[in-house]
C-alpha cells in the first residue's frame, strides 16, 4: 500500500495536487450529490469539471474517513465509482467535457469541444475548488483525509 497517504482534514488545502499522483478508480454504485468545479482557462476556453461526493448512508462512531480519488487521463467518467459504504466520504472528478451516460451505465459521453483542452493544470485547479466544496458540505465533521490516484505524478 505505497500509494496511499493519509492526511488528517487540516492539511488537505496544502497537499491537494498530490492526488494527480497517486491511485485508480473503485467500481462500485450509488447516487453521489454532485457539483460543477472550476477549472480555470485554456487556450481562451473556461473549462468545469464536474465533481461529485458520496455521503455515507451511517455514520459509526470514530472519525470518518474522507477519500478523494483521481484517476488516469482516459476519458471516462467517475460517476458511477461511488459507494454508500459506512464512514466514507467519496471525491471524485470528471475532466472538462465528460458526463456519465445513464444509458450505458460506467460509460461516458465525451464532448470533445472541452475534452481536447483540458490540461494538468485544469485537473489541478479543478481538484483543489472540488476539495473547497466538499471541505465546505463536510465543515462540521471530522474526518481522515485519503488521497488515491497514479503515482507517475508524483515521481516527475
Amino acid at each position: 500500500m505505497d500509494n496511499l497517504f493519509i492526511f488528517k482534514k487540516s492539511n488537505m488545502r496544502l497537499i491537494f495536487a498530490i492526488c494527480f499522483a497517486i491511485g485508480f478508480p473503485l467500481v462500485v454504485s450509488a447516487t453521489p450529490l454532485s457539483t460543477s468545479v472550476d477549472g480555470g482557462t485554456s487556450d481562451g476556453k473556461q473549462l468545469k469539471c464536474k465533481a461529485y461526493l458520496s455521503v455515507p448512508a451511517h455514520v459509526k462512531p470514530g472519525i470518518p474517513k474522507f477519500l478523494f480519488s483521481v484517476s488516469g487521463t482516459g476519458a471516462y467518467t467517475t460517476y458511477f465509482h461511488h459507494s454508500k459504504n459506512e464512514n466514507v466520504y467519496f471525491l471524485t472528478i470528471d475532466k472538462p467535457g465528460i458526463l456519465p451516460d445513464f444509458n450505458k451505465t460506467g460509460k461516458a459521453i465525451v464532448d470533445r469541444a472541452l475534452f481536447d483542452y483540458y490540461t494538468i493544470n485544469t485537473l489541478v485547479t479543478c481538484a483543489q475548488n472540488a476539495l473547497y466544496w466538499a471541505d465546505d458540505y463536510l465543515k462540521n465533521v471530522q474526518t481522515k483525509t485519503i488521497f488515491q490516484g497514479h503515482r507517475r505524478g508524483l515521481l516527475s
